[in-house]
C-alpha cells in the first residue's frame, strides 16, 4: 500500500496540529461531509446531500475539496499565487502526492504544505459559515483569508525573518 509510506509526511507539516489531523481524517474519508453523514445513518438518506458550496453535485470529501466549482476555483487561485501548475486530480491521494513533491527546497515545502492545509481550513470554515450562520464569501475573499492565515501561521511556525503581508 503506497499510501501508507506518505501519511508520515503529512505529520510533518508546520501547520496547528488540528489542522493536520483535519487534513489526515480528510485522506481518510473520515470528514463529516453529508454523504459520510448520511451513509451512517446520521442523515435521513431521502434528504437532499448537494453541496454546500455550489449546490450541484452529491456533498462528499472528494467533491467538496476538489472538484466542487467553489474549491476548483480556490485551488486554482492559490496554484496561480505560488506558481504551481498542476490538475486537480480525482482523489484526495493524488492531490495529497502532487503537493508532496512541488517546492524546490525543504523550507519552501514546509511553506507550501503549510498552505495547502490553510486552504483545506478554509474550504472547510466556508461551509461551516455557509451552513450554521448563513454567510456567503466569495472565491476571492476565501483566497485572501487563506493568504492571512498561512502568512500568520509562516511567521509564527517557520524560521523565516519576518515578513510583511505584501511580501507573502
Amino acid at each position: 500500500m503506497r499510501y501508507k509510506k506518505g501519511f508520515g509526511k503529512i505529520w510533518k507539516s508546520p501547520s496547528p496540529y488540528k489542522v493536520v489531523a483535519f487534513s489526515w481524517m480528510l485522506l481518510l474519508d473520515r470528514i463529516q461531509t453529508c454523504s459520510n453523514l448520511a451513509f451512517r445513518h446520521i442523515l435521513d438518506p431521502v434528504e437532499s446531500c448537494l453541496c454546500v458550496l455550489c449546490g450541484q453535485g452529491e456533498e462528499s470529501t472528494t467533491h467538496l475539496f476538489l472538484h466542487c466549482e467553489v474549491a476548483f476555483l480556490i485551488w486554482r487561485k492559490v496554484l496561480n499565487w505560488l506558481y504551481i501548475n498542476f490538475i486537480i486530480p480525482h482523489n484526495s491521494f493524488v492531490h495529497f502526492e502532487c503537493w508532496s513533491g512541488e517546492a524546490p527546497s525543504n523550507q519552501l515545502n514546509r511553506g507550501f504544505w503549510l498552505i495547502r492545509h490553510a486552504t483545506i481550513q478554509m474550504i472547510w470554515k466556508e461551509r461551516i459559515d455557509r451552513i450554521f450562520k448563513n454567510q456567503f464569501k466569495n472565491y476571492d475573499e476565501v483566497v485572501d483569508d487563506i493568504k492571512a492565515l498561512s502568512w500568520c501561521w509562516a511567521l509564527s511556525r517557520l524560521r523565516i525573518a519576518s515578513c510583511l503581508f505584501y511580501e507573502w
